[in-house]
């Protein structure tokens, strides 16, 4: 049994030099040793790359909260100009409202008009026969 484990102890100096001797990379380590060192190295430069992904999506929500209150502000400024057009377009209402009533009286003005008129045509067409009838009886 002792001579078992002069055999592994020998085999395990020989495996950690051959591994010390034939993997490039960091001298004088073992296996387990470098993949550690390469593990703790990844893990380095995932939490470098997570913290600069943090920095550039804080930074990129900053510029879009910003540019949807710029466009916040731009809406509310154009619904105060909607605003201002609606009450134009009410003042415009009333004046052609206005211009209707006008109108209504100007029509009725005409219509008075237009019976007077013809009021007046048939005074004419009485008058014209009469004239007839006179001028018929002084032909006689």
């Amino acid at each position: 049994m002792l001579d078992l484990q002069k055999k592994y102890d020998d085999l395990e100096v020989r495996v950690t030099a051959l591994e010390a001797a034939t993997v490039s990379g960091v001298p004088q380590l073992t296996i387990a040793d470098r993949i550690d060192t390469l593990h703790r190295r990844v893990d380095d430069v995932a939490d470098n790359l997570l913290d600069k992904i943090d920095r550039e999506v804080g930074a990129l929500r900053s510029e879009m909260r910003a540019g949807f209150a710029r466009i916040d502000q731009r809406f509310t400024q154009i619904d105060q100009k909607f605003a201002q057009i609606d009450e134009q377009f009410v003042s415009i209402d009333q004046r052609f409202v206005e211009i209707d009533a006008r109108f209504a009286k100007v029509e009725e003005r005409l219509d008075r008009l237009e019976k007077r008129l013809d009021s007046h045509d048939d005074r004419f067409d009485r008058l014209e026969s009469i004239l007839g009838r006179i001028e018929s009886k002084l032909s006689n």
